[in-house]
């Protein structure tokens, strides 16, 4: 499933900084991040969430 992220101004900032530092993609960065959050909460949550935040049009 493809899906598009858009993050508030501040945190797509500090995204990009995180990502010229490192020579990583923010792709590969908020994949990271998510993946790490599935090892702190149910996966139905967070799709929940995911769902209630970005519905499909």
């Amino acid at each position: 499933m493809a899906m598009t992220l858009r993050l508030p101004a501040d945190l797509d900032a500090k995204l990009a900084e995180r990502a010229r530092r490192t020579g990583r993609s923010k792709q590969d960065l908020a994949i990271e991040a998510i993946r790490e959050a599935e090892d702190h909460c149910d996966v139905p949550v967070i799709a929940k969430r995911l769902t209630e935040w970005f519905p499909v049009r």
